[in-house]
């Protein structure tokens, strides 16, 4: 459960609309990626890090559109952060 929700923020499809179900979630912590009811991303303000769910970073062709809007790069680009170790694979739900 997210706690202490500061700011909610709808990421925008590729015509610039409010997307449906794909939330950006500020806190004290730092901001998460939640698509539908899953966490997909969280970066960390504190430990400069982050994290992606091993279960759903990579669930559907949306929601990799949405994480790569998120994380500002592309789906290579997130496989290889996550194997030089820049995002961390965890259990966001």
């Amino acid at each position: 459960m997210i706690e202490d929700i500061k700011k909610t923020t709808k990421l925008t499809t590729k015509f610039g609309n409010p997307a449906k179900n794909q939330v950006m979630l500020e806190t004290e912590k730092g901001i998460y990626f939640k698509s539908y009811n899953s966490i997909i991303a969280f970066e960390n303000f504190k430990e400069n890090k982050t994290y992606l769910d091993k279960h759903f970073y990579c669930y559907s062709r949306t929601t990799n559109q949405y994480r790569n809007q998120f994380l500002n790069c592309n789906s290579k680009d997130v496989e290889k952060r996550i194997d030089n170790g820049t995002y961390e694979l965890v259990n966001l739900n």
